[in-house]
């Protein structure tokens, strides 16, 4: 299943934090109509390029939905940024 939502936290070195939630089925909502106008031009150069079309959008679908649990955390001497996917 693809993420539903993204998790932000950021701590300043004076320890300030900024914690942001972004809820991706927003965005995937809004990205949809795009990806269906794109899907016919996307198997075309797939076509084209001699690849398979049906295995490269399952690896990206697989791509996208790996994501979910994903949690990635960056610290240096002037604060810490926390992303995870829900």
């Amino acid at each position: 299943m693809i993420p539903m939502l993204l998790r932000i936290r950021i701590v300043r070195e004076t320890g300030t934090s900024l914690r942001l939630w972004v809820p991706l089925f927003i965005v995937w909502i809004i990205v949809l109509p795009f990806a269906l106008l794109a899907l016919p031009i996307i198997c075309i150069v797939l076509w084209a390029k001699k690849m398979k079309a049906f295995r490269t959008i399952a690896a990206f679908w697989q791509l996208f939905a790996s994501t979910r649990g994903t949690h990635i955390e960056t610290a240096d001497g002037h604060g810490s940024v926390v992303v995870r996917f829900y």
